[in-house]
């Protein structure tokens, strides 16, 4: 992953902010990291600046120094900062390179850059993967800002009277935000009580906003308005799911830098690895989080998977403390987030990381494939399909969840009350503890 982060108004920032900015990316991306600084008349300056790109980069496609970021084309009128990867672009290279335009580097970072300068905006919908991009167009005095379809990579902004930032980031964007502006988020909370995590467009700030997925924001730099589109929409596909899915696996693949592989004894993880191996991937190297002599230890398990299709497999053991790490761990997490996974992730990603610069893993897997026990919970009460009981009141407290959580599922029809199988705190629970 890299970092990405920016400014564009009136206020001249600070060098030391900027350069606080950029410290806070820093472990995202720590192979190279650069800045780009413009005077309001929009001409190359140094900082004090009121507008700026910053870029923290993690060197996965063309490592070499001509693939940093912040990137020009050859005008050095339209710039690009940008986390993340897309994939099979290479048709569309042909197209542009067809059309006129020159590539210096092998990175998709210069292929997003000249796919802008030849389609404008409407590139987005062509690419596939997971980013976070930022354009700064100077000759139409435009910033854009650009999330992935699901939302993979992020990406928080915040606009004041004299301009707007962004940040991959909240801990990154809150060197440009004046303390004034940074109260908490009542309803971010309450959407993480809910949730155990806050989704776009809230934060825990009430003056910091999380782009949405499959959305572009646009800034005018002459007059600050904001315009906001999204791109795209699931949509149900009779194209056939195992070649789709093969061929998403072969495309992420693609790396200059040594590959890995998350593993448990999961529908999720597992799915990949056996999609990898029928690929002639089966010298891929694996990773497991290892919880020794505990119940959910999948570590033996996915073991047996990983020798079964010719993997090698690392088991990473968990310490049972996190007390040392526990402030670096909150601080990586960035915003509230309540998954138990992450603690273990954590660990996992860190000891992986002296091993491979990418790694695969099954985020979605058991979406798709039907891994978690929830779904055959939620099935059991199909019965009562239309029946809702929309007067039947749960009362505001804590305690008694068995009768409180049935209450807040009967006030629901039967596919909205799925999302009460894996939710945080209970409505009736919420609102207990509102001010």
């Amino acid at each position: 992953m890299c970092g990405i982060a920016g400014y564009f108004g009136q206020r001249e920032v600070a060098a030391a902010t900027a350069g606080r900015m950029i410290a806070a990316l820093r472990q995202r991306g720590p192979d190279a990291e650069h800045a780009r600084f413009w005077s309001a008349a929009l001409t190359p300056a140094d900082a004090p600046a009121p507008n700026a790109l910053l870029h923290t980069r993690l060197s996965i496609i063309d490592p070499r120094p001509e693939a940093d970021q912040p990137m020009a084309n050859d005008a050095g009128d339209v710039w690009i900062a940008y986390n993340g990867e897309v994939y099979d672009w290479a048709a569309d290279a042909e197209t542009l390179t067809t059309a006129g335009h020159r590539f210096r580097t092998r990175s998709d970072t210069e292929f997003i850059l000249h796919a802008y300068e030849h389609w404008g905006i409407g590139f987005v919908s062509r690419l596939r993967g997971m980013f976070a991009i930022a354009i700064c167009d100077l000759r139409r005095r435009r910033v854009y800002l650009v999330r992935d379809r699901l939302g993979l990579k992020p990406v928080v902004y915040a606009q004041q009277p004299d301009g707007i930032a962004f940040a991959s980031t909240v801990r990154a964007l809150l060197p440009w935000l004046p303390p004034a502006a940074r109260s908490l988020s009542a309803e971010g909370i309450d959407a993480y009580l809910a949730h155990r995590t806050i989704p776009a467009p809230r934060t825990v700030f009430a003056g910091v906003s999380r782009l949405p997925p499959a959305h572009w924001l646009g800034y005018d730099m002459t007059t600050g308005r904001v315009e906001m589109n999204e791109y795209w929409r699931p949509a149900p596909t009779t194209e056939p799911w195992l070649p789709t899915f093969d061929a998403a696996i072969r495309m992420r693949t693609v790396a200059d830098r040594p590959l890995g592989l998350f593993l448990s004894s999961g529908i999720d993880s597992s799915a990949i690895a056996c999609r990898l191996a029928a690929m002639g991937f089966n010298r891929l190297q694996s990773f497991t989080a290892a919880f020794p002599g505990s119940s959910f230890d999948e570590s033996r398990l996915a073991l047996a998977a990983a020798n079964r299709l010719g993997l090698p497999n690392l088991a990473v053991t968990i310490p049972l403390s996190i007390a040392e790490d526990f402030d670096r761990l909150v601080a990586d997490l960035d915003d509230p987030f309540a998954d138990p996974s992450s603690v273990p992730t954590w660990y996992l990603a860190r000891e992986t990381t002296r091993h491979v610069k990418v790694v695969l893993g099954g985020d979605g897997g058991d979406e798709l494939f039907g891994g978690y026990k929830r779904y055959a919970k939620h099935l059991r009460t199909r019965w009562r399909r239309g029946l809702v009981l929309r007067s039947l009141a749960a009362p505001a407290a804590i305690g008694g969840r068995g009768w409180q959580r049935l209450a807040e599922e009967l006030r629901l029809d039967w596919r909205a009350a799925y999302a009460l199988r894996f939710s945080g705190l209970t409505p009736g629970e919420r609102a207990f503890l509102a001010p």
